[in-house]
């Protein structure tokens, strides 16, 4: 009597990456599942369990691989995901890897002067971060910045400051913050400042025309007011003659009587 026997191959299963990965959160996973050519079926677990139905997933056994796929990876996505694949007799390989999430640097430019400045004023930005960041990089215009910035990181108040003390027109342009996480995941925030040069000073002739349209006038109110007096001492004077020149006439004609008068009595 023939005993039957099975000849099938035995399927393998291993997992791309092969070891624990860091995924940033609000990242995608992606993993892959390569198999043989023995291999019936693929299923994928999440520490024991079947996958959560947000997951994608993508099998293609002709190709020989499986691909999984998470967006918006979160810290409840934290855990143990396996991959099983199966031979016709129903022998099963896995593979396992563990994937942790790490939380995503942020950054924010924050200006604590005017980012419209006047040639000399001072320029003073800051720069806030999260917990996650482990290295802050200031640059302008996407180079590293000028030698004449004054910069003070402090990782662990969460915050970094750009100083420029005298700025000049050169100094305008787009200044940036970058953040990063252990991960080398980088945050960028930016802000645009403008330097505008000095006013021009007035010029010497503007300034003595000014000046001596100032003094045309002072001096027309000056003569005005001399005018005036005069006017009113003129005035003045004119009456007191004319008053006086009515009081002599009046005396002689007392005079002109009195001689009639003694002529009459002789």
């Amino acid at each position: 009597m023939n005993c039957p026997f099975s000849n099938a191959g035995k399927a393998s299963a291993q997992i791309v990456p092969e070891t624990d990965i860091t995924v940033t959160k609000g990242e995608t996973l992606t993993l892959t599942c390569k198999v043989n050519e023995e291999t019936i079926s693929i299923r994928w677990r999440k520490d024991g369990e079947t996958i959560t139905e947000r997951a994608i997933i993508d099998t293609r056994l002709d190709e020989k691989k499986s691909k999984l796929a998470l967006t918006e990876f979160g810290e409840e996505d934290n855990g143990e995901y396996s991959c099983e694949a199966r031979n016709k007799p129903g022998t099963v390989a896995r593979s396992v890897v563990t994937v942790n999430v790490k939380g995503k640097a942020s950054a924010l430019v924050v200006t604590e002067t005017s980012t419209a400045l006047t040639k000399g004023d001072a320029l003073i930005l800051t720069c806030k971060v999260n917990k996650e960041t482990i290295s802050i990089k200031w640059k302008k215009d996407g180079d590293p910045i000028t030698e004449r910035a004054i910069i003070n990181t402090q990782l662990d108040e969460g915050k970094s400051k750009l100083a420029l003390i005298s700025v000049v027109e050169e100094d305008s342009g787009e200044y940036s913050c970058e953040a990063r996480n252990k991960l080398g995941t980088a945050a960028r925030s930016v802000v645009t400042v403008n330097i505008k040069g000095n006013s021009e000073a007035p010029s010497s002739s503007s300034s003595s025309s000014s000046s001596s349209l100032e003094w045309y006038y002072i001096g027309g109110a000056l003569a005005a007011v001399v005018f005036l007096v005069a006017l009113i001492s003129y005035v003045t004077k004119r009456r007191e003659t004319v008053m006086g020149f009515a009081g002599t006439v009046e005396e002689p004609s007392k005079s002109v009587l009195e001689m009639q008068n003694m002529t009459c009595l002789k």
